[in-house]
């Protein structure tokens, strides 16, 4: 039988998670700006598909849960598939709307992975 995660442990793995992305962003936010010369984008438009990941992210407390109907594992290998098709994403046609697109995938696969795999 499965023991269903109680909501203090969905908030610490959503906090866990997000310290974790935020100390792999504090790496990744110093190339932003020679990333967004690549990519032909703007200050603002680079800041955009920054924050898109960070908007993805809140649904997690309702996905989440699905773990405990459907089992943690069949969730943590779908949410890591659908992180994967966000990073492949990423290398799709470098239009602004794809790449928002793309993060808030990889985000929300990424966030909802890391609660149904603890």
């Amino acid at each position: 039988e499965t023991k269903k995660s109680t909501p203090r442990q969905i908030l610490f793995a959503v906090w866990f998670s997000k310290l974790l992305g935020n100390t792999s962003l504090r790496i990744f936010y110093p190339l932003a700006p020679f990333l967004a010369e690549d990519w032909n984008l703007s200050r603002g438009q680079m800041a955009g598909v920054l924050a898109a990941a960070e908007m993805a992210g809140a649904p997690a407390f309702l996905v989440a849960p699905l773990g405990d109907i459907y089992g943690n594992r069949l969730m943590a290998l779908t949410m890591w598939s659908l992180a994967t098709l966000g990073t492949y994403m990423i290398l799709l046609p470098k239009l602004l709307a794809l790449m928002v697109i793309a993060r808030m995938v990889f985000n929300f696969g990424y966030t909802v992975y890391q609660i149904s795999a603890q």
